[in-house]
């Protein structure tokens, strides 16, 4: 079996656009040429994560990450490109709450998909946060790696 046909039946992963159920995404390009498309979360396998389901294939399977985007399917959103060839890649999901004693501000929630990449010991994370703002942020993780990383 090729990885497209393992990530998709062994893995739940979606090789195909018109796999991909959502109009904003994730997609990477494989060492081998296999793009894998962001897919559901399945709370009924063992991993319900796609990202985490793509950490295992690429763990078990010796694949590694060329490329990273975050792509709009209907052209609204402005595309964001990770570095290609990273030493890693990652994916994550963030809710924040302001607590504040001021009224006026007490409460402002803000939820924002990110996607980075890996250079030495620098990871660097694209916040779109779900007003369209996007943030940067550049860390060490020498001493506190993410658990969903995955590295290439």
């Amino acid at each position: 079996m090729n990885t497209k046909d393992v990530a998709r039946d062994s893995y739940h992963l979606a090789t195909r656009l018109e796999e991909c159920p959502f109009n904003a995404f994730w997609v990477v390009l494989l060492d081998d040429g296999t793009e894998i498309y962001q897919s559901e979360d399945r709370a009924d396998l063992k991993e319900c994560s796609p990202w985490m389901r793509l950490k295992q294939l690429c763990q078990e399977t010796g694949r590694k990450i060329l490329h990273m985007a975050y792509a709009f399917r209907d052209g609204k959103g402005t595309q964001i490109n990770c570095l290609p060839n990273a030493g890693g890649y990652f994916f994550s999901k963030r809710m924040r709450t302001l607590l504040t004693a001021h009224p006026a501000l007490a409460g402002f929630t803000d939820d924002a998909i990110g996607v980075g990449y890996l250079r030495g010991n620098m990871l660097t994370v694209i916040w779109l946060r779900n007003d369209g703002v996007r943030e940067e942020d550049s860390r060490d993780i020498t001493e506190n790696e993410p658990f969903n990383l995955i590295r290439s």
